[in-house]
């Protein structure tokens, strides 16, 4: 995951029509959590969760590759677009409120004495993911919904 991530972040920084700056902070986020993940003992659950995201990406990708070969009216492009929404939601939507889990303890303090990383990543990586995720998921449904009532955007 780390090296996919670094490379993937190098590629989007190095190769101008790949940018998008919400990309490169998304993947900074996971590169930062990952690292923490590696070195706390608490922080496994959540890479896991985090790598469960990675489920969706395949789709994700195939579509911009379908998408680059001008295969938009195609059945293959009309069913990766309804499993990758599927995959989507199941994958980065609703483990949400799993990533959300310590929430209980901050009330107590118990998280602030668990470690450095498990605050900031608590506090900060995890928002953050959860925010641009359903970001991209709504752009996701706006698509399938111009897709399914042939709308032009």
């Amino acid at each position: 995951y780390l090296g996919y991530t670094v490379a993937d972040t190098l590629a989007l920084t190095t190769h101008s029509p790949l940018f998008d700056r919400m990309m490169v902070v998304h993947h900074l986020l996971g590169v930062f959590g990952g690292l923490a993940g590696c070195v706390d003992p608490i922080l496994p659950y959540f890479n896991n969760l985090v790598l469960l995201v990675e489920v969706s990406n395949p789709f994700v990708n195939m579509r911009t590759i379908l998408h680059a070969l001008g295969q938009q009216t195609s059945r293959l492009y009309k069913l990766n677009g309804v499993v990758m929404l599927v995959a989507f939601f199941a994958c980065r939507i609703a483990i949400i409120p799993l990533l959300f889990q310590l929430s209980q303890h901050m009330a107590t303090g118990e998280i602030y004495t668990a470690g450095p990383f498990v605050p900031l990543v608590f506090l900060i990586c995890i928002p953050l993911v959860a925010v641009f995720n359903i970001y991209w998921f709504g752009k996701i449904c706006r698509g399938a919904y111009r897709a399914l009532y042939h709308v032009k955007h």
